[in-house]
């Protein structure tokens, strides 16, 4: 899932981190839409309290509600996370419309950080993504937990 996540993204697989053995420093969760794999979110770089997100997605359909709170299970409960970092290049305007639609708050602009130009900063602590959550589901109480 990876490889086909950096072939997307047009991106070495080498980003996301190996440790000197050549395994994987990061981990992946795919989503399907319309019986192919559509989505593929990819964890890497984790430093407590923070880890980084890539996004590669071929078709909008995998972003479900169901599916941003599986995700954000995965990151937040999970892997215990308290936060996730993702960088959208500043020219990308629909991803970055999405990340914020989704609860990422803006941080920041990276000037030159990619060939292509300038890369935006966006960040998503747990509070923000039971926020968001709550507002997608509507008024009714939500157990983002899974301990009892």
């Amino acid at each position: 899932m990876a490889q086909w996540a950096a072939d997307v993204l047009n991106e070495e697989l080498e980003m996301f981190g190996f440790d000197r053995n050549g395994n994987p420093l990061f981990q992946t969760m795919g989503f399907q839409a319309r019986g192919k794999l559509a989505c593929v979110i990819i964890v890497y770089q984790y430093i407590r309290p923070n880890i980084f997100m890539s996004i590669a997605a071929t078709d909008p359909r995998w972003a479900s509600r169901e599916n941003l709170s599986v995700c954000g299970k995965w990151v937040f409960d999970d892997l215990e996370c308290e936060r996730i970092t993702v960088f959208v290049k500043k020219r990308n305007k629909r991803s970055r419309k999405f990340v914020t639609g989704i609860g990422f708050k803006y941080e920041g602009n990276m000037r030159h950080a990619c060939i292509d130009g300038d890369v935006i900063m966006y960040g998503l602590i747990k509070e923000d993504h039971q926020n968001w959550l709550r507002k997608a589901y509507g008024r009714q109480r939500l157990n983002t937990s899974r301990r009892t």
